[in-house]
């Protein structure tokens, strides 16, 4: 089993500590004793940050991340946000790609792997949001 906590903190620390990108974490209504994780999810969970952090690294030109683990009723929000430029102004200049961003073949695989989790992925940019804002949100699972 591994901790779901330590392992976004371990992710997130090792890939931005060596670029110029300021990153801050925090969690919310967290017993880290309730995050564990088979191997299996904890695999495709890894997979899931590490595309996640791509992402920001290849397309956002972000300054700053910043991630939220937190508790909401029986699920765990796990949410990352950048300052970088998001859709708005990118290589989809239509106005539709504010509310629905492109699907490419990384957020796609996003949602197929946090879908085997029974979880669900909502990718945010514009509006509101500087940047874009990604949560995944996962179920609280009894243990056995």
């Amino acid at each position: 089993m591994t901790n779901l906590v330590e392992a976004a903190k371990q992710t997130y620390k090792s890939v931005f500590s060596s670029l110029d990108i300021n990153f801050e974490y925090h969690f919310e209504n967290v017993d880290e004793g309730e995050l564990e994780l088979d191997l299996p999810s904890n695999k495709e969970l890894a997979i899931v940050l590490r595309e996640l952090v791509t992402n920001i690294i290849k397309h956002a030109k972000a300054t700053q991340v910043r991630a939220n683990i937190k508790r909401h009723d029986d699920t765990i929000v796990l949410a990352m946000q950048d300052n970088g430029q998001g859709f708005k102004g990118s290589a989809h200049k239509d106005p539709i790609y504010e509310e629905h961003p492109p699907k490419g073949f990384g957020l796609k695989g996003i949602e197929e792997r946090i879908g085997k989790l029974r979880g669900c992925v909502k990718v945010t940019s514009g509006a509101e949001h500087t940047g874009t804002l990604s949560e995944i949100t996962l179920p609280i699972l009894a243990k056995d």
